[in-house]
């Protein structure tokens, strides 16, 4: 069987073609559209737009090679991270924007090789632990603006 749009083969109930809305198998990408390559590995994406061989995303848009992120925009090779802006290889951070290589941050901006910071300041583990444990039970946790 063919997409019907880019004319790719369905292999093993995955597509592989440049439009992922004409996903007709369990195993694919639910509500993303124009997504390349994406899924290639059995890993499922949900309502992705215009990214290009990631995994496991959730709402993210014009990412590429991310696995497990949420919300994301325009980030590349991350993965585990929330609502983050042209990041690249971050992994496990949240609300982050133009940031490389950092893991386990949360509000950095233009942040480079960070490891357990939040608002750009590194902290040991332990403490970066306590404060994400404590914002998270803020009720403007969601909410919460990374640092402008």
């Amino acid at each position: 069987m063919k997409c019907p749009n880019c004319n790719e083969n369905i292999v093993d109930n995955i597509i592989n073609c440049s439009w992922c809305k004409f996903n007709i198998s369990k195993k694919g990408n639910d509500d993303c559209e124009n997504c390349i390559n994406c899924d290639i590995t059995s890993h499922h994406c949900f309502n992705c737009t215009d990214c290009k061989e990631c995994g496991t995303c959730v709402s993210c848009t014009n990412c590429s090679n991310c696995l497990g992120c949420y919300a994301c925009l325009k980030c590349v090779s991350c993965s585990s991270c929330s609502g983050c802006y042209r990041c690249i290889d971050c992994s496990d951070c949240a609300l982050c924007s133009d940031s490389e290589n950092c893991s386990f941050c949360f509000g950095c901006k233009n942040a480079k090789g960070l490891k357990y910071a939040i608002n750009n300041i590194e902290l040991a583990k332990e403490e970066y632990d306590e404060k994400i444990k404590e914002l998270k039970k803020s009720p403007n946790y969601p909410s919460i603006k990374m640092n402008e």
